[in-house]
């Protein structure tokens, strides 16, 4: 799950509806 750790990272740059709802 290093993908988390993107998601965290870049914030809003690359945030996609899943992952949107997972950071929720």
């Amino acid at each position: 799950m290093h993908k988390f750790d993107s998601v965290m990272r870049t914030d809003s740059s690359e945030m996609t509806d899943v992952e949107s709802v997972i950071t929720s």
